[in-house]
């Protein structure tokens, strides 16, 4: 019931000062039947229940770091309470509750074919560092999913970038 914590205040209001209660229902349009059943209305079994399982889900969401999804927290749920609950309801009682994982997929970079074999790492026993310069190439994923290569030139002596280009794919 929605309108419930709005309703009360004004006839409790009315009630304390005195006037009767026929009169405040009728200016405010209820009907007497329903403000009784609002009066002695209790939660029914289900949503009782459903308010239990709400406060379970909660706390494992909670106490996994808000990392475990809705089919994580279904798999520990049966696991631990035995229950029969399904991925689809505890994604609702989620949903309700405004809960998220904050997992998200992996992703696999880009991958190269090089034919030939890895050099050794020649610099690693130099004592004097001039004239060197070092090269990388790193990808970077973009928010729209497209791969930026970009390779920069190293001076180990200055620790400096020397240069770098990109390029997006």
């Amino acid at each position: 019931m929605r309108g419930r914590s709005v309703v009360l205040p004004i006839i409790h209001k009315n009630l304390v000062q005195g006037h009767r209660i026929t009169r405040v229902l009728s200016a405010l349009k209820i009907p007497m039947s329903t403000y009784s059943d609002w009066i002695h209305w209790e939660p029914s079994a289900q949503e009782t229940q459903h308010n239990k399982l709400r406060i379970a889900v909660e706390s494992i969401y909670t106490a996994n770091k808000g990392i475990y999804g809705y089919r994580r927290i279904a798999k520990t749920m049966r696991d631990l309470f035995k229950l029969a609950i399904s991925d689809r309801f505890v994604w609702q009682l989620m949903s309700e509750a405004g809960l998220k994982s904050r997992m998200q997929k992996r992703y696999n970079k880009p991958t190269t074919v090089n034919d030939k074999d890895q050099m050794p790492n020649l610099i690693i026993n130099l004592d004097d560092l001039s004239g060197v310069i070092t090269t990388d190439i790193t990808y970077i994923q973009l928010t729209d999913k497209t791969w930026v290569y970009m390779a920069s030139a190293y001076d180990p002596e200055d620790r400096k970038v020397l240069s770098y280009q990109s390029q997006i794919r």
